[in-house]
């Protein structure tokens, strides 16, 4: 799992194209509820880049759970 903490819309969409999050965190007492919606809703569309660094580094995350 990898998750995504978003207090803005532009965080929400890096979160999934640089990192393919597939979870996404956003501090309650901190937005809306409008707010945390439109997040989400931006999360939810946004693909992952699959540029060969995002991946590469996501390669790398999984080497070393592996190795856990």
């Amino acid at each position: 799992m990898r998750a995504a903490l978003a207090w803005n819309a532009a965080t929400a969409e890096l979160g999934r194209q640089h990192n393919d999050a597939n979870v996404i965190a956003v501090g309650a007492r901190q937005h809306t509820v409008e707010e945390a919606t439109g997040f989400v809703d931006t999360f939810l569309v946004t693909p992952f880049s699959g540029d060969e660094r995002h991946a590469r580094r996501i390669g790398q995350l999984a080497d070393y759970e592996a190795s856990r």
